[in-house]
């Protein structure tokens, strides 16, 4: 098992999901990319991700383990009102996350 299916898969072990996200994290610093791909789709090239691609099967894997993922799930929506013009590029778009993280969605 790889460790993002580590991460995904470790259900309630608070521990095992802390050591693959930390480990991730550690692999991506190294990269000298700063932005993700969604972002310079975005960002600069203002065209269509491949969230689906990406984001989507992340949500998939994890739901397919029987994990919600609402949070993954409400930001592959935010990233399709940024590509269809229904949101612009702010950090205001953060809010929605923030909210449904603290138990609300507005």
């Amino acid at each position: 098992m790889d460790l993002e299916e580590q991460a995904v898969g470790s259900g309630g072990d608070t521990g095992a999901r802390e050591h693959a996200m930390t480990a991730i994290a550690t692999h991506y610093r190294a990269h000298t990319k700063t932005k993700t791909g969604i972002w310079r789709d975005l960002a600069v090239r203002k065209r269509k991700t491949e969230v689906d691609g990406q984001l989507g099967m992340l949500a998939a894997k994890g739901e397919a383990f029987g994990i919600a993922m609402p949070l993954t799930r409400r930001l592959i929506e935010l990233i399709r009102d940024l590509e269809d013009g229904r949101r612009q590029m702010d950090w205001a778009n953060l809010e929605p996350l923030a909210a449904l993280a603290g138990g609300g969605r507005p």
